[in-house]
């Protein structure tokens, strides 16, 4: 279970700081480069972290439906 909490924790602060990351590429493109190759290239940053997002979101609710089965089993 610790071990779970662990690899959430990385999960939601690696979105955390790619969402960063590509909000500051994406600005810093904009000013470079202009806004259509600002959008192409924070693009696959925001992707990344949106993957890593959804996946905690169900790593959290795996974690949570097995606890509550264990608990509802031990019950009995």
């Amino acid at each position: 279970m610790e071990s779970r909490r662990a690899v959430l924790f990385r999960l939601m602060a690696s979105v955390f700081v790619l969402t960063f990351v590509a909000f500051f590429v994406r600005g810093t493109t904009t000013i470079l480069f202009g806004a259509s190759t600002a959008n192409l290239v924070s693009a696959p940053i925001f992707l990344i972290a949106i993957s890593c997002a959804v996946l905690g979101f169900a790593l959290a609710v795996i974690t949570k439906f097995q606890a509550l089965a264990t608990d509802h089993s031990s019950a009995r």
